[in-house]
């Protein structure tokens, strides 16, 4: 399909890429999302400090973003330019992938449509790097693949590693997709290429997390907890309603499939994926990539052999809704501040020009000036979302769970182990302050890790606030 492009309309869709990387990273200044920016910043930076994922710092998730963040550290320099640049790629390179794939169904012109769209929606609704969109991005590329050549058993190969690299971004968006892909590949030959290239990337983690001595904790921490941690979610939650669905879904396909209505195949896969995800609780967050190619394609599928005035029309109203949902960070249920936080300290330029709201203002910047002028910048430990504050003090994480979530990356099954751990590292690096920041992840941590709680209230010699952090010295 690209190699068909016309001269201009090669120039207009590399204007549309270009475009979809400008926009994403013009939003991702537009909000400090603390809870979930935190993440792959704080696992990236890890990373690029040299310490390696499930023994320095342990997680529920795949290890591929915070790897990728690092690259992107070391290529572009320790700055929110380069954290914000990890995102702004995959909005373009997902913006083309949504071209290819929507002109081959509908059209180069509602290709383009699409495309810009999807430069306004796929990675722009979070903005900053997310698991969840590199997760979504992976099986965007396999689903390119596997449209491209049924017969290729090369691109059913090639779409097996990106379906890999899915699960190893967010275990159950990667297996979802593996299992709804495999109704996309009705010979067996092409199966086993499939599944080889799942394989691949399974056995390469694999052998790599045996190489450095982690492959126990990448069992318990990738497998194991988030299975304990979900259970009931999985089983009990919605179990009808998801099953019904997914069972009528898949009907749908394997008739699709034996009428041989190739075309049917992409609106019955973001139809059925679409009420999947509406069974999980954080659709509107946690699931706004996918959601977003799902309302890109879709109409312009429905309405492909209509007039081009009217997708147009099409296009302009949902164009007007993800551009305002973006730009105004409504996505995270954070409105456009008019606070610029370009502050010229060493140390806070790390966050030179990053949009915030008057509170985390003050919070970010009495907390910083308190550990520089007690010359404890290496002697904290955040509990909470702040997590980087380690990044912007140039100073190793002392805790080796990677954010504080609870039923995300710890329950009451193991709370017991990781508050066990955390007084262990308290003592032994001779952490000084013990910092509970005003977030929801402080506070269920304080409510389920009881004997830490109780530990730190005996070592400390002094509590007081600054600003709206709760702060413990231990000595």
């Amino acid at each position: 399909m690209i190699s068909k492009l016309k001269f201009f309309e090669r120039f207009f869709l590399i204007f549309i890429l270009i475009f979809a990387f400008i926009f994403n990273l013009i939003c991702s200044y537009r909000c400090l999302h603390e809870n979930d920016m935190g993440i792959i910043l704080n696992g990236g930076y890890r990373i690029f400090c040299g310490q390696k994922p499930y023994i320095d710092f342990f997680f529920p998730t795949g290890v591929v973003p915070f790897y990728i963040q690092s690259v992107f550290f070391q290529l572009f320099g320790l700055s929110l330019n380069s954290f914000f640049l990890h995102s702004s790629v995959l909005n373009a390179l997902a913006s083309f992938f949504i071209f290819a794939i929507s002109a081959r169904f509908s059209g180069i012109f509602n290709g383009f449509l699409c495309a810009i769209l999807g430069a306004v929606s796929f990675a722009s609704l979070i903005s900053f790097p997310f698991y969840e969109t590199n997760a979504y991005f992976f099986l965007l590329c396999a689903f390119y693949f596997l449209l491209q050549n049924r017969n290729n058993k090369n691109y059913h190969f090639i779409a097996g590693i990106f379906v890999g690299l899915s699960f190893f971004s967010k275990q159950n968006i990667g297996a979802i997709g593996f299992l709804l892909f495999i109704l996309f590949i009705p010979l067996k030959k092409n199966f086993v290429k499939y599944l080889s290239g799942f394989i691949a990337i399974f056995l390469f983690f694999s052998i790599y997390y045996l190489s450095i001595g982690a492959f126990n904790g990448f069992i318990e921490n990738f497998i194991i907890n988030p299975l304990l941690m979900n259970r009931e979610k999985l089983l009990l939650k919605k179990l009808d309603t998801t099953f019904s669905l997914i069972i009528i879904g898949f009907m749908c396909i394997i008739y699709a499939i034996a009428e041989k209505k190739q075309k049917k195949y992409i609106i019955v896969f973001m139809l059925l994926t679409l009420f999947f995800y509406y069974t999980n609780n954080n659709i509107w967050f946690n699931n706004l990539s996918f959601i977003s190619i799902i309302f890109v394609f879709l109409p312009f599928y429905i309405f492909k052999k209509q007039k081009k005035i009217f997708c147009f029309l099409i296009f302009l109203i949902l164009f007007s809704i993800f551009f305002y949902i973006s730009f105004n960070r409504l996505s995270h249920n954070h409105i456009y501040q008019s606070k610029n936080f370009n502050i010229k300290i060493k140390g806070i330029q790390k966050f030179n020009n990053l949009i915030v709201s008057n509170e985390q203002y003050e919070d970010i910047i009495r907390l910083y000036n308190f550990l520089i002028a007690e010359n404890s910048s290496d002697k904290f430990i955040i509990l909470g979302y702040k997590t980087y504050f380690y990044y912007l003090l140039d100073t190793m994480p002392k805790t080796e769970l990677l954010w504080f979530h609870y039923k995300v990356t710890y329950n009451s099954n193991n709370a017991y182990y990781y508050e066990t751990k955390i007084i262990k590292e308290i003592k032994l690096k001779k952490i000084k302050y013990v910092i509970f920041s005003n977030d929801d992840g402080a506070d269920e941590l304080a409510h389920n890790m009881k004997k830490l709680i109780k530990f730190i209230n005996d070592s400390c010699v002094a509590n007081f606030m600054v600003a709206n952090n709760n702060v413990y010295q231990l000595y």
